[in-house]
């Protein structure tokens, strides 16, 4: 949200981790998926599962407490 041409504000989104939906993209024929929300305009946090785990492994509390204060987008490596 701009207010005058020196000041914005960064608006927080009112999604979270169980709301936000998810979205796709892909590259060299693999597909990904994730989920983007929190605090647009802060220092992002990439939220990475590891070999067998998707993002929906990440507690709710844990990212929630962290979209507070930042921008986070949970991945998932691949979609079957």
């Amino acid at each position: 949200m701009l207010i005058s041409k020196d000041i914005e504000i960064q608006v927080m989104s009112n999604y979270t981790h169980e709301t936000v939906s998810t979205k796709f993209v892909e590259a060299e024929g693999v597909r990904y998926a994730y989920r983007r929300f929190g605090r647009a305009g802060t220092v992002p946090l990439l939220f990475l599962g590891y070999f067998n785990s998707n993002m929906d492994t990440w507690d709710p509390a844990v990212t929630n407490s962290l979209a507070v204060d930042h921008e986070q987008s949970c991945v998932t490596s691949t979609t079957v």
